[in-house]
């Protein structure tokens, strides 16, 4: 995978992952990123919750 690639994707998944009405009991999810990796096929996702 390019880079060019990776960074497509990486915007795809945090668009659709931000949209996602999130249901964790007693936690607000307040931002998710995703983010390019050291290699052109690594991605990394953080989510930070905050509890309810």
């Amino acid at each position: 995978m390019a880079f060019g690639d990776a960074a497509a994707t990486r915007a795809a998944l945090h668009d659709r992952l931000s949209a996602i009405e999130w249901m964790l009991p007693g936690h607000i999810v307040a931002d998710i990123a995703v983010e390019c990796g050291a290699g052109p096929d690594v991605l990394g996702i953080e989510i930070l919750t905050v509890e309810d």
